[in-house]
């Protein structure tokens, strides 16, 4: 599912204000979410994205923006991790 998220002016300055107390957590604080409350705090749009843990090739290939053949083809090569799941597989 996807959820656009823009911020108003108060979202804004508390992604501004708990970046800041964080800062000196630099090296505890995870790069992307620092990164997310950064983009938040400039002002700018989010999209979250929530997914399973594993997800049919058809759904990985939309995520990606892939065709499916293609993506079948990538898990082959060994480039993306699956498991099978009798004939079929799971992206993951």
């Amino acid at each position: 599912m996807t959820t656009p998220f823009l911020p108003s002016p108060s979202d804004t300055e508390a992604a501004r204000v708990r970046l800041e107390q964080l800062q000196p957590q630099a090296g505890q604080v995870p790069a992307r979410l620092a990164g997310i409350l950064g983009q938040l705090a400039a002002g700018k749009a989010v999209q979250v994205v929530t997914l399973d843990p594993e997800m049919t090739t058809q759904q990985a290939a939309d995520l990606l923006g892939v065709s499916r053949p293609s993506l079948v083809k990538l898990v082959k090569e060994g480039a993306l991790p699956h498991r099978k799941v009798g004939p079929r597989r799971r992206a993951g």
